[in-house]
């Protein structure tokens, strides 16, 4: 199949009039003069790379912890919105619970990571995490959860200031299977720098269950920022940061180590009402598209990853650095970029076809219209 005369949202990171040819579910060449007996006209369309999220709980009513886990309808919503990967994440919960979750997510194929966030965070910053369920880095534990999972555990949220966490640290750089990502956390600057030389490369959720950036105390957030190996999630939805902030962040991270996540949970794409968070461990209250546990917690967000997108714009990000942090910033991130996350010869072909402001109108899923 060819897409032809569309802007298209190339390697550089930036829209050009060219062509896709797809061939075998993948991006055969890209560029102009190309050929294919399958042709679909996109004049005034504009294709971006398909959305990669690698934070998120649930949506349209199912959970990543749920027993009764509906993989395929969350899909299905997602790529609505044109996010085509994503990766199912936990929430802090018993073994033998986090067990049976990852045997689940193992056994599906159209699982490509997960995240892990919990158990090995702070109780004082657990925000909708269960508090008798949050423990200590364990290395063996983490390595049965890795096997467990077929490898697919991509990346995973600790709190380097708790005692023994910052040796868990050392060990799982060292078996170098996971993205070690701080987070939940009230770890000071010193502490945090630490953990950067440990193996930390990553923040979770951007000043969220974690101490603020003050001037004389810049804490895990100011170090974060000022370490240029460390990536940083944000969530845009204007709730879980003020627009103003979201804005400060582009401005000092750049495109390169701002990523873009929606932490959606299982009220996303539905009404207000009740809903239950990690497999129904957590009663969260949603009222007025925002998600809080019964102590005031935020509970995640109720936003997709495209909506994420479009806040960012809205706040002042241009439309191609919001796009670039939505898509091969999260990938490189996690390590998937060799096969998604932007549109060049051999990778996936992954493909949004939208309007300029990014409204969806088709999708390609392993260059499948879906």
């Amino acid at each position: 199949m060819l897409l032809k005369n569309a802007l298209v949202f190339t390697e550089n990171c930036k829209f050009e009039k060219t062509d896709i040819k797809i061939e075998n579910g993948k991006i055969a060449a890209v560029g102009e003069n190309l050929t294919d007996s399958n042709v679909m006209d996109l004049t005034g369309k504009y294709i971006i790379p398909g959305l990669v999220d690698i934070h998120t709980h649930g949506a349209v009513g199912t959970d990543t912890m749920d027993s009764d886990f509906d993989f395929d309808k969350w899909q299905k919503y997602l790529l609505s919105y044109g996010v085509t990967t994503f990766f199912p994440t936990t929430v802090s919960e018993s073994d033998e619970n986090v067990c049976a979750t990852l045997e689940r997510l193992a056994k599906n194929d159209n699982v490509v990571g997960i995240n892990l966030e919990g158990p090995y965070i702070n109780v004082n910053k657990r925000g909708a995490h269960n508090e008798k369920t949050i423990r200590p880095g364990d290395t063996s534990e983490m390595k049965k959860y890795i096997d467990i999972s077929g490898g697919k555990i991509k990346i995973t949220t600790v709190a380097p200031e708790i005692d023994g966490n910052m040796e868990f640290i050392k060990n799982l750089k060292a078996d170098g299977r996971v993205v070690i990502s701080a987070g939940h956390s009230a770890a000071d600057a010193e502490t945090a720098k630490a953990s950067f030389k440990a193996g930390v490369t990553n923040l979770t959720h951007t000043f969220n269950a974690m101490n603020g950036l003050l001037h004389r105390e810049p804490s895990l957030v100011g170090a974060a920022l000022a370490e240029d190996s460390v990536t940083c999630e944000v969530i845009s939805d204007g709730i879980h940061l003020h627009p103003l902030v979201v804005l400060m962040l582009y401005k000092t991270l750049g495109s390169d180590r701002m990523v873009l996540i929606s932490d959606s949970m299982a009220a996303t794409g539905l009404e207000d009402g009740n809903y239950a968070l990690g497999g129904g461990s957590m009663e969260v209250i949603v009222k007025d598209s925002v998600a809080r546990t019964l102590d005031g917690a935020i509970a995640g967000s109720t936003k997709n990853l495209m909506q994420m997108v479009r806040c960012a714009i809205e706040f002042g990000i241009p439309k191609d650095e919001a796009i670039k942090m939505a898509s091969i910033t999260p990938a490189k991130t996690v390590g998937i970029d060799k096969t998604c996350g932007s549109i060049s010869a051999g990778k996936v072909a992954d493909l949004v076809v939208c309007d300029d402001t990014l409204n969806v109108i088709n999708t390609f899923k392993d260059g499948t219209l879906v």
